[in-house]
């Protein structure tokens, strides 16, 4: 079923969605499992109701792409691969950084995902995440990605970085999607597992986190 239409026509948008890519390695094996996940929450998780328009009956964010979609900025869907931000992630000379910590704070859904390297996230994503300010990602439901090469190494790089979320703020309702090596020829099974224990939870979590809207015709609600 569709979304149901806004004011003037307008499809209710998906939520805001992000993935970010703790791999050294661009177009990483572990960002191809984030952006399968991704993929299927931004067309899995509810649409806003046409409340969440603004009054001109405009959309607050727009839906994410199939899994393929680059860094973006702003509201809508993005992914932000730390290493393509690693030569600027300490100087920052021409802004990204701060381009994509915005990003990332402002996203509604976050996939954070890593592979794991002798049980522990990555040392990029230790980088960038210690950028973020106190309860940077209060409000946001967040979803942690873990490829491992054992399984022991998935449980201990899942706590660790649940444990650096959860300082940041971050809503971590359900459990990880973690996935072994050996796993990532079948990950769309995997994944659909995921989706069907945990969906229901991260649906009722992004409700519940939606912020108050103003109503249409842009006065304040009465006290």
């Amino acid at each position: 079923m569709s979304a149901p239409p806004g004011p003037r026509g307008t499809l209710a948008p998906r939520p805001s969605l992000v993935v970010l890519d703790g791999s050294p390695q661009p177009a990483s094996r572990t960002l191809t499992v984030a952006r399968f996940l991704a993929h299927r929450l931004a067309t899995s998780l509810p649409a806003r109701p046409p409340a969440a328009f603004g009054p001109e009956g405009t959309a607050a964010a727009e839906g994410l792409g199939p899994p393929g979609t680059s860094g973006t900025s702003g509201a809508g869907s993005g992914t932000v691969e730390l290493a393509r931000l690693a030569g600027d992630l300490f100087t920052d000379t021409h802004g990204l950084v701060r381009a994509r910590l915005a990003e990332v704070r402002d996203a509604e859904v976050l996939v954070v995902a890593t592979p794991a390297y002798k049980g522990q996230y990555t040392g990029l994503l230790k980088a960038f995440l210690d950028l973020l300010p106190p309860g940077a990602l209060a409000g946001t439901l967040v979803v942690p990605v873990v490829v491992a090469n054992a399984p022991e190494h998935r449980v201990t790089t899942d706590v660790a970085l649940r444990a650096v979320l959860a300082e940041l703020g971050a809503a971590l309702p359900v459990r990880s999607f973690t996935l072994v090596e050996a796993a990532l020829g079948e990950v769309e099974a995997h994944g659909e597992r995921w989706l069907s224990a945990h969906l229901r939870v991260l649906r009722a979590v992004l409700t519940a986190l939606a912020p108050p809207t103003a109503p249409l015709n842009g006065s304040r609600p009465a006290a």
